[in-house]
């Protein structure tokens, strides 16, 4: 029941850390590399406790809703008390985790403190509850992962890719508020404000932005090593297509459990990651 209420399959977004390091060519340098890995323990650690701290909050609300009410919290197998304790536990172990990582950097500990305020006011100080706000700080989360990335490892990333995160955290966040209208009984009190065609046009056009943005990026990356970057949108694009596929059916929209349950769109991200690292590294393998 611990466990569960970590949701460790969410840990998964954490990666996000790791790909200044795998876009700037330095997945091999391993100092760094144990660099990101701490970070990535800070943040899994980290919201992990913003989860708990969400159960806490939203208790009542869950008990309502026909899969909340099975969470640790909601369902009573685990006291509040017990998940105050554990939340506290893991943000002292995440701030060990920070410290690892970044030292003494400021601007990396703003954005680790800046991620936990941002996700405690959408829990705790009803921020959720603003429609396009609620939103707005749910794709900040992954935003903010990919900035502490480049922080902690001393590297700077494209533009274009940071507005590949951004687009695509909106699409992600949108399609998740569609399908909890959509499917579910309303828990939410921020639903009562979007409809599904409202929602339905938010994801097109970020999804559009993100592709579009993503193939600009494989365009500077093509002017100093293979022209193959560009080969790789339409491998992202039915990605999307797939995806989308997905929240059309019985779906909650999380980003997550949608991935990891279906095999075809695992397969394709992977594909799409697999062939992505053999561009970026083809000079190494080459030398290998």
């Amino acid at each position: 029941n611990y466990i569960k209420l970590l949701r460790i399959k969410h840990w998964i977004k954490n990666l996000l850390l790791f790909l200044p390091i795998v876009c700037s060519g330095a997945l091999f340098e391993w100092e760094i590399v144990v660099t990101v890995l701490c970070g990535v323990a800070a943040f899994c650690c980290l919201a992990s406790a913003v989860y708990i701290i969400n159960d806490i909050c939203d208790k009542e609300k869950d008990c309502l809703h026909e899969k909340k009410k099975y969470r640790p919290i909601a369902s009573e197998v685990v006291s509040v008390k017990e998940g105050i304790v554990v939340a506290i536990f893991l943000l002292v172990l995440a701030l060990v985790f920070h410290s690892l990582a970044a030292g003494l950097q400021m601007s990396a500990l703003i954005m680790f403190i800046l991620y936990f305020v941002i996700n405690l006011g959408y829990s705790v100080g009803g921020l959720k509850k603003v429609p396009l706000l609620d939103i707005v700080l749910l794709a900040s989360g992954f935003l903010i992962r990919v900035m502490y990335g480049a922080e902690i490892a001393d590297l700077q990333i494209s533009t274009w890719l940071y507005l590949v995160i951004v687009t695509g955290a909106f699409y992600l966040g949108f399609g998740k508020r569609r399908n909890e209208l959509y499917v579910t009984n309303i828990t939410r009190d921020v639903l009562k404000e979007y409809t599904v065609g409202y929602l339905d046009r938010c994801m097109m056009c970020a999804q559009t932005l993100s592709i579009t943005f993503y193939a600009l990026w494989c365009l500077e990356k093509g002017k100093n090593s293979l022209s193959g970057f560009i080969w790789t949108v339409p491998v992202l694009m039915i990605a999307f297509f797939i995806y989308g596929l997905d929240i059309e059916k019985n779906s909650d929209g999380d980003p997550v459990n949608v991935i990891l349950k279906d095999k075809r769109l695992i397969a394709v991200v992977g594909a799409f990651v697999i062939t992505l690292l053999m561009l970026l590294y083809y000079t190494l393998v080459k030398k290998l």
